[in-house]
């Protein structure tokens, strides 16, 4: 059985409406259907970034100290509304070998997303590399 950790997220632009309450009992179901135990709970309350609030400090210290194979995400914008950080909490996560689940979406595949880092790296490079050629063409 997988170890869990539920991570709750209460915004003014989360939970579509619900209650953290339950969105923490929607957590705990699906955690029982796809066979996780559930060791914790953390919830963050509040209009903070995801990297600035307490909540996360503690995932990184589960994560880096081997307590957890899985986090549970309620909907993708508790990670995602901060796309700034998303890459820097998802590498963190998986260099760990810890896996993201989220509610309605599954599994947040790693080798996904390491595709999608090089991807990402390579658009940026060729686009700097245009970039540097518009500006050789001004100067002239």
């Amino acid at each position: 059985m997988k170890r869990a950790v539920l991570y709750l997220c209460a915004r003014p632009t989360g939970l579509a409406g619900r209650t953290l309450e339950e969105e923490k009992e929607r957590g705990i179901r699906y955690c029982a259907m796809q066979g996780y135990k559930v060791l914790v709970i953390l919830k963050f309350i509040g209009e903070d970034t995801f990297m600035e609030n307490s909540a996360w400090g503690r995932l990184q210290e589960l994560v880096r100290n081997g307590f957890v194979d899985v986090v549970i995400l309620i909907e993708t914008d508790t990670l995602f509304e901060f796309l700034t950080h998303a890459s820097r909490i998802l590498a963190e996560i998986y260099r760990y070998g810890v896996v993201i689940d989220c509610v309605g979406c599954g599994v947040l595949r790693g080798d996904v997303f390491s595709e999608y880092l090089g991807k990402n790296e390579r658009e940026k490079e060729d686009f700097q590399r245009k970039l540097e050629g518009l500006m050789l063409e001004w100067k002239k």
